[in-house]
Formats: C-alpha cells, sequence, structure tokens
C-alpha cells in the first residue's frame, strides 16, 4: 500500500455498540485497510475492535473482498449485519461499488 491513500473514516452504530471506522483503499478502489476504534478509548470493546480492525485488514491484503467477508458474518432476521464489523464490511463494499470496483 502506498504510504498515501484514499480512505473514508464514519462512525457506524448497531446494536448499542458504537465504532469510528476507517477504510483505506488501493489505488483501483478495492478496500484494503480497516481500523475500527470505540469512542472510549483503551476499553474492552476498543481493543477487541482494533484487534478485528488488524485482522481484517490482513484478509483484505491478501486479497479477500469486503463483500465476501462481509457474506460470511451474521445476519439478522432483515439479512442485515448483525454486528459493527459486517456493518463496517458493507460499508467497504458499497464504497467499492461506487468506486466501480
Amino acid at each position: 500500500m502506498p504510504n498515501r491513500r484514499p480512505s473514508t473514516t464514519q462512525t457506524l452504530v448497531i446494536g448499542g455498540v458504537v465504532a469510528h471506522v476507517s477504510i483505506g483503499f488501493a489505488p483501483d478502489g478495492s478496500a484494503r485497510e480497516m481500523f475500527l476504534r470505540s469512542p472510549h478509548p483503551a476499553s474492552e470493546v476498543d481493543l477487541i475492535l482494533d484487534d478485528i480492525g488488524v485482522l481484517v485488514s490482513l484478509l483484505l491484503q491478501h486479497g479477500y473482498r469486503a463483500g465476501d467477508l462481509r457474506r460470511r458474518l451474521g445476519t439478522n432476521s432483515a439479512g442485515q449485519p448483525s454486528s459493527i464489523v459486517g456493518l463496517a464490511l458493507q460499508l467497504a463494499e458499497r464504497l467499492e461499488l461506487e468506486s466501480g470496483r
């Protein structure tokens, strides 16, 4: 990944969990990194979200697509993501599609 790359940061909320999500994109518009943080630094949730961001980033950098990862995670009865991680991957997938990827 280049030192400078397009990225976006948004705040997501699901099931009472709030996360600040930053997604970095490769030049071709594909999501290649994800940072997840809680608004409560150093809390247990913050540390877990940070670790999940590392794992998701490694998968994205090894060729897994955000949409493929999202489809493997849990959904609710309406077919929507059931976790903040699924919601973040759904955002990444949408942004990839909007970029033409």
